[in-house]
């Protein structure tokens, strides 16, 4: 019998704190608040067929096509409440054709392919994901090389034609421009989803397996331990002494708004980050990267910075009162790449994590695509991109100065 303690995030640092002063809890009716936020059920069931470790997108996603696959019976268990981590703190755009600027292509298929699920499903719960189509521009401050050819689905704009784009844009030089990209409201995603993954357990933390065997036999959490017939890891990091991917957390900034006066008719990316406007006219913005610092809280320089960035690109906006500053930790892998894999070296567990900027984007394709392989028993030809051992990456692919 061995024993694998989960690695913790460290309570020292903000990476273990949920995510503080976001917009999306005053977006939503209280109702979505009280479904994020179970508590722990009566009868909890210890003996799942599949345990998912994780309240995220990435983990509700993947309970949820574990059901749709008839995985049987799916417990998920979260240390906070649902969605309170980067889930809760994320821009939350849907931006899949923006991907094959820097991942793989294989990588970018997968955005692809997880965006038209996510579509789908915005359109099974009635629109209650309040997913919204958007055009997206990246809009830049230097210009391109002339040879420079993004190719379909992305449109070239030049500083002449930035104007009719975005009128209320300032600054860039040229801009690339994708279609009928969207944004997504990412607690009531994660609502919808809980709804549908089976049994959710909230405030209860995981502390390790007991592996017989090759096999988990047993996971040891605060609520006692449970004797799954299989075990996902979706907690963002694989909080496993694995060297295969080092991983790494990013903390990311946002700031929102009081309502503004005039409608952007594009999302924005820009170097200093993403700017979207919500339906009451809020504008959201931020999407910093720093790596190293792992301090709790948003800092103040940097929402003060991200602000003056925002009254740079969009002048009209230099009035506009700060509503909301939050930061949250994204978990990344060291090549960029999240990983969705089987354990090395366990049977019935898998995991999924360091997806970075784009967890809820790929949420719904990674949840296929494990319930896919746990179910069938053999892993889905697609998720080598996702692999442990996938090639090393050399390139990012991003437009750059």
């Amino acid at each position: 019998m061995e024993s694998i303690d989960l690695v913790p995030a460290d309570p020292a640092n903000g990476s273990a704190a949920p995510v503080a002063g976001a917009v999306w809890p005053d977006t939503v009716e209280p109702a979505v608040l009280v479904a994020l936020d179970p508590g722990v059920p009566a009868g909890l069931d210890h003996s799942p067929d599949v345990l998912v470790i994780g309240g995220g997108v990435l983990g509700l996603s993947t309970a949820m096509q574990l059901r749709r696959a008839g995985a049987g019976r799916v417990v998920v268990v979260e240390r906070d409440r649902l969605a309170s981590h980067a889930s809760g703190g994320a821009g939350a755009l849907i931006t899949p054709d923006t991907r094959a600027w820097e991942d793989p292509p294989a990588v970018a298929a997968l955005a692809v392919e997880s965006a038209d699920m996510l579509r789908a499903f915005d359109v099974e719960c009635g629109g209650a994901t309040g997913l919204r189509s958007m055009d997206m521009l990246t809009a830049l401050p230097f210009d391109l090389p002339e040879g420079f050819r993004p190719g379909p689905p992305t449109e070239r704009i030049d500083a002449a034609g930035l104007g009719s784009i975005e009128p209320e844009l300032h600054g860039a030089v040229c801009g690339l421009l994708v279609r009928d990209q969207a944004h997504v409201n990412p607690l009531r995603y994660a609502a919808e989803l809980a709804a549908r993954a089976g049994t959710t357990a909230t405030g209860v933390t995981a502390l390790g397996f007991d592996v017989d065997r090759g096999r988990v036999v047993a996971v040891r959490t605060s609520h006692g331990d449970f004797t799954p017939g299989a075990v996902v890891l979706a907690t963002g990091r694989t909080g496993l002494p694995v060297p295969q991917i080092p991983e790494r957390w990013v903390k990311g900034h946002l700031i929102a708004t009081e309502p503004a006066s005039f409608r952007l008719r594009v999302g924005l990316s820009t170097p200093g980050g993403l700017v979207v406007q919500l339906a009451d006219g809020r504008l959201v913005t931020g999407g910093t990267r720093h790596e190293g610092d792992e301090s709790p809280g948003a800092d103040p320089v940097a929402t003060a910075e991200i602000f003056a960035h925002l009254a740079g690109i969009l002048p009209a906006a230099s009035g506009l009162r700060i509503t909301h500053r939050w930061s949250c930790f994204r978990p990344a892998t060291a090549d960029g790449v999240a990983v969705a894999d089987r354990v090395p070296g366990v049977d019935n567990a898998w995991c999924t994590a360091g997806h970075d900027a784009i967890g809820i984007l790929m949420a719904a394709v990674t949840g296929r695509i494990l319930a896919e392989w746990i179910t069938a028993g053999d892993r889905p030809a697609r998720a080598a991109a996702l692999a442990w051992d996938r090639p090393a990456r050399t390139d990012r692919g991003a437009p750059a100065a």
